[in-house]
């Protein structure tokens, strides 16, 4: 279906491979081709009503606002957060309030917007950096003050932004991501076995051996297993805040296979529910038993993981304190050192593009290089390149 000329947008379904969605395109505010997409045509309709209506809104507001030149850096602030961002998501909405209160609103947030100079705000930086603060967290902070400078010079508020020249080399680098070593992962399913929270114990077993971020995990419903389990169609996340949201990116929704002895462990674990009564097949397939049919928090299952890594480091100390994004890191690093061609690795964990595999998840050693440079060596032996020298 073409664009219409009432500003409607358009919706169209798409194939790709054995998946069938839908894609629904509309222009944005600054004139822009957008799409978005959903599993179903009803789904697709809605979502793409929703995002011209807010297209429209935001129209409005700059047609109707009468911006004050005058106004505080505080007071633009809070009309983009509140007005002007609504692309944003709500959680990145929040964190960049939480990043602004912590950076700016009390060193600049009190000056006239068009007073504010790239000094004051090097100053802040260097500061901050003084107090130990994360290279990753200038960065954000940087990031939120620019978007909310160029939203001013958008509305002429000011011509040029004094954020564009700040110095952000700055902070300490963040710990490298690590993942848990074969013996680590022993220890960590020794420990569970003796545990009694089963959804907990699961959602690792799940993390583990998938791949999948914990909010996809927890907004999977046994509707969302197909093949007769030997898939999982990732559809949709949970938030920090516990409210079902869409995923991080298109390249997020996908199929995730089931290794053959997780899908017999989950089989099993869903009869246990038949059992006790609690199976629904649209509800989320983890939950506890006194809060049946509602999403897992991903806060509470962070400090269940830190109380179980504490119980192990009484016996190993030299267990790390982990949360639940080292599965992630952990499938990945487990794939790439057995032989998991990168490409596929990308397509189950939905990451958009290989650079995140190459800037975090590979962590190939000199030994494991030496290893796969002598298994070249050994298909190739037909064609020796050493000769008889």
């Amino acid at each position: 279906m073409g664009k219409k000329s009432n500003g409607q947008g358009s919706v169209r379904k798409k194939t790709r491979k054995d998946r069938i969605y839908w894609e629904g395109r509309y222009t944005n505010e600054e004139g822009k081709q957008k799409s978005i997409y959903r599993d179903t045509q009803a789904e697709c309709k809605q979502a793409l009503k929703e995002a011209i209506a807010e297209v429209e809104l935001k129209k409005k507001l700059k047609e109707d606002a009468a911006y004050n030149p005058d106004m505080t850096l505080n007071e633009w602030t809070e009309i983009c957060f509140s007005k002007l961002f609504t692309n944003l998501k709500y959680q990145t909405i929040k964190t960049y309030r939480n990043c602004y209160r912590l950076y700016w609103q009390e060193g600049i947030g009190q000056k006239e917007i068009r007073t504010v100079n790239r000094a004051e705000i090097q100053m802040i930086l260097n500061q901050k950096t003084e107090e130990g603060k994360a290279h990753s967290s200038i960065k954000t902070a940087v990031t939120v003050l620019k978007k909310i400078y160029k939203s001013a010079i958008k509305e002429r508020l000011i011509e040029k932004s004094p954020v564009d020249k700040v110095n952000i080399k700055l902070g300490k680098e963040k710990a490298e991501k690590i993942s848990l070593t074969d013996e680590q992962i022993q220890q960590l399913l020794q420990a569970m076995s003796e545990n009694k929270s089963k959804y907990y114990v699961m959602a690792v077993l799940m993390l583990l051996n998938t791949g999948m971020r914990i909010g996809e995990l927890f907004a999977i419903t046994w509707a969302d297993f197909i093949d007769d389990f030997k898939f999982v169609h990732i559809t949709k996340t949970v938030t920090i805040e516990n409210t079902l949201s869409t995923p991080k990116n298109e390249s997020s929704i996908r199929l995730v296979p089931i290794h053959p002895e997780l899908r017999e462990i989950i089989i099993k674990y869903k009869e246990e529910q038949i059992k006790k009564g609690t199976y629904i097949e649209k509800n989320p397939v983890l939950h506890n038993g006194s809060q049946k049919n509602r999403f897992l928090e991903i806060s509470k299952f962070n400090s269940w993981l830190y109380r179980l890594c504490a119980n192990i480091q009484k016996e190993h100390p030299d267990f790390p304190k982990i949360s639940s994004h080292y599965f992630r890191h952990t499938f990945a690093s487990r794939a790439v050192k057995y032989g998991m061609p990168l490409i596929y690795l990308q397509k189950i964990c939905g990451w958009s593009s290989m650079d995140m595999i190459n800037r975090v998840y590979v962590h190939m050693d000199f030994e494991q290089m030496s290893i796969a440079m002598n298994k070249m060596y050994e298909k190739t032996n037909n064609s020796n390149l050493l000769g008889n020298c």
